[in-house]
């Protein structure tokens, strides 16, 4: 199934027409229609960082190695591999979002945590910052906030 990007400046939406999809297993319906821009790019930015690559058809590439890196030594070069996956799976996937920061903390920085890495993540689009995406990552999965 192909689609078409389509920039965000490029069209005026109608009051009527969401943007796409949010997932939310909190309300009555799994699904939930988005009509701002800034909360679907939060959205894509969600499921891009917890899903495996490999995991969607026709997309393999398309996904963050996070859940892959909770499984590697703890050692000092796991901070940057997830700097690198993330910015990786960002430019490829979301290339209209800027990084703004990532700050990647493992259980060595924090022993009280419960989680093996705690990443923090902040970025814009078209100069609008989103909201901040917290991704804790353990031996059981990926979970965001």
């Amino acid at each position: 199934m192909a689609y078409e990007r389509i920039a965000i400046n490029s069209f005026i939406p109608q009051s009527n027409t969401a943007y796409g999809i949010g997932l939310t297993f909190n309300n009555s319906a799994v699904f939930i229609a988005i009509y701002d821009e800034l909360r679907q790019a939060y959205e894509n930015l969600k499921r891009l960082l917890i899903t495996v690559p490999g995991e969607r058809i026709y997309y393999t590439g398309y996904g963050c190695s996070l859940g892959s890196l909770v499984f590697e030594p703890n050692t000092d070069d796991i901070k940057e591999e997830v700097n690198s996956s993330i910015i990786s799976a960002i430019t490829t996937w979301l290339p209209e979002l800027d990084i703004l920061s990532i700050e990647v903390q493992t259980h060595e920085d924090n022993p009280s945590s419960p989680h093996d890495l705690q990443i923090t993540l902040q970025t814009a689009l078209n100069g609008l910052s989103l909201n901040t995406v917290k991704i804790f990552v353990n031996e059981n999965g990926i979970q965001t906030v």
